[in-house]
């Protein structure tokens, strides 16, 4: 029997993620006990008041969910990776279009009220894309949103450029990684005849960690579901620095001015750190054979490890990111560790030190954001709608 397929697409697949506008605003609301927070907020249309978009925290124990329910409206405030984990929530946070009412969950009558900062020149560009297989009820959908900043200097373009080109790599692995799970013919046909109902969704997005002349770094996040047991997070950087050579992006290596000096400190740092906030395969034994068996060659934090390093940087701290099934299982979600530049700058390079050092930047993060806080919430990340 000849099966027909019909292909319905909300708007084309191009080889390249479609260009993205200029999208809403980027402000920043200081949240008790968390520090700065950035906020993705729509422009207003007549009438109406602000929607917010998107909340991202840039303490690297805090993260923000979302309220399936209340889409743009309502996030749940989580600890992760803190040893003093009791409560599942610690806080709420709601958007009534003019402030976020910031509410603890230990019972406490009063709202905080929290209102948004824009930030002078910086928004966000936003790409949308989808397509649906109506007959076999599938929808894939694709968002991106990025910080833009006007006038644009070397360095945002620099930045910009990383951007562009994560964009572009992701757009194809998203593909290919539907084409992989449900098959591939010819006008993307991919479904199998048992193929259920879905949605496969893929969000990027980007939070600045610092931003002033001389200094920029940012953290490129894509959370991603192309079916299977749950969704995958993976995670990006982009430093850039105007140094004596011009405009330089670096590594993790090109940080230091001597090497192979100071990878025994560094490791010494991020294994006692990471094994302290619980990552299962940074203990002595590391992770169990069937998990090295099926993923394949893990991070040893070997030398050549520690130069490619994933990082962001303030002008306080250095942040080593971990994305899922690096440090730990799937549960236990990613993991940072902060590295102090006071630590860090007697095998720093100077100049590296200096641009980062010397001026605050736009996002002012905590001076010891690694440091325990009360209201601990859970150690585990809670499930999303892809866990389900």
């Amino acid at each position: 029997m000849l099966e027909i397929v019909v292909v319905r697409m909300l708007q084309p697949v191009p080889s390249v993620p479609p260009a993205a506008p200029a999208g809403g605003v980027l402000a920043r609301i200081v949240v008790p006990h968390v520090g700065p927070v950035w906020v993705e907020l729509d422009e207003p249309g007549p009438h109406q008041s602000r929607q917010a978009l998107a909340v991202r925290s840039i303490h690297p124990q805090v993260r923000f969910f979302p309220d399936l329910e209340q889409a743009g409206r309502a996030w749940g405030v989580y600890r992760v990776h803190t040893p003093e984990t009791q409560q599942e929530r610690e806080a709420e946070l709601h958007w009534d279009g003019q402030v976020f009412q910031y509410r603890a969950t230990s019972g406490e009558a009063q709202a905080t009220g929290l209102t948004p900062e824009p930030v002078t020149g910086l928004r966000s560009a936003a790409t949308h894309a989808g397509f649906r297989l109506f007959e076999r009820g599938v929808a894939a959908t694709w968002s991106a949103r990025r910080p833009e900043w006007t006038p644009a200097t070397a360095l945002d373009q620099r930045v910009q450029q990383d951007s562009e080109r994560w964009e572009s790599q992701a757009w194809t692995e998203f593909l290919d990684g539907l084409r992989e799970q449900h098959g591939a013919r010819p006008g993307l046909e991919w479904l199998k005849p048992d193929a259920t109902s879905a949605t496969w969704p893929c969000e990027l997005w980007q939070v600045v960690y610092h931003h002033s002349p001389r200094a920029i770094s940012v953290l490129h996040g894509q959370d991603q579901y192309t079916g299977g047991a749950h969704g995958r997070r993976h995670v990006s950087t982009s430093n850039v620095i105007d140094g004596p050579a011009g405009v330089e992006s670096l590594d993790f290596g090109a940080l230091f001015t001597r090497p192979r000096v100071w990878h025994a400190e560094v490791r010494r740092r991020l294994l006692e750190e990471l094994r302290r906030q619980g990552a299962s395969w940074a203990l002595p034994e590391g992770p169990p054979q069937v998990v090295v068996d099926f993923q394949g060659a893990l991070p040893k934090l070997d030398d050549e490890d520690l130069d490619a390093l994933r990082f962001t940087a303030s002008s306080a701290v250095v942040f080593a990111h971990f994305e899922e099934y690096e440090a730990g299982s799937y549960a236990e979600g990613d993991y940072v560790v902060h590295l102090p530049w006071a630590s860090l700058a007697p095998s720093g390079r100077p100049e590296v030190v200096a641009a980062f050092t010397s001026t605050p930047g736009t996002p002012a993060i905590p001076e010891n954001p690694g440091a325990p806080m009360p209201e601990a919430g859970p150690k585990h990340r809670p499930k999303t709608a892809a866990d389900r």
